[in-house]
């Protein structure tokens, strides 16, 4: 997850040496769009994840980990944003931009706080894939119908390849279960 975050005029901010690492290796929306733009690229970290501990060792015990939440992880980049713009530019602009998770951070704080961040690019987030909101198959239409793009009988071949990996399993020999774990280098 990060925020771009518009320069004002005579900027001295400096960015971490991590926060420096993962800058140089994100492309185009960090570094082309960021210097088009005049713009500061912060990388959040979330909490409990990282050196983001809260609790330092015991933040993992479940009493701890009621503070683990998406919306508490919201909250704290708002609270960020806005000391930032204290400290640096009341008037800049945000944006926050991510993939996967943090895709789907950066489309919720446009939309829950859009009187804060003012734009957000979420790359492969899906905000509204969720138990009871969305059919769990519809993943796997998406994935089909990309497939039979490419070749109309590649979906076929796919099941097939999974019925007969299906059938293998259910044999359940030591030797075929040693075979799939050498192929596919299972962790058992």
């Amino acid at each position: 997850f990060f925020l771009m975050i518009r320069r004002p005029p005579r900027s001295t901010q400096s960015r971490s040496s991590a926060a420096s690492d993962v800058y140089k290796r994100q492309g185009y929306l960090t570094e082309e769009l960021a210097r088009q733009f005049s713009a500061n690229v912060i990388f959040m970290e979330h909490r409990y994840f990282g050196g983001s501990m809260p609790f330092k060792e015991q933040s993992y015990r479940k009493d701890n980990l009621k503070w683990l939440t998406t919306e508490q992880a919201l909250v704290d980049y708002i609270e960020f944003i806005k000391y930032y713009k204290r400290q640096h530019c009341q008037d800049c602009p945000i944006f926050a931009f991510g993939g996967s998770y943090g895709g789907m951070l950066a489309a919720w704080l446009r939309m829950k706080f859009p009187n804060v961040v003012d734009g957000a690019i979420a790359s492969s987030a899906p905000i509204l894939y969720f138990r009871n909101v969305t059919n769990p198959n519809d993943f796997f239409k998406v994935v089909t119908n990309d497939f039979k793009a490419g070749d109309v009988q590649c979906p076929q071949i796919i099941k097939e390849g999974f019925d007969r990996l299906d059938k293998f399993i259910s044999e359940a020999s030591q030797e075929n279960i040693d075979f799939l774990n050498s192929v596919f280098n299972t962790c058992t």
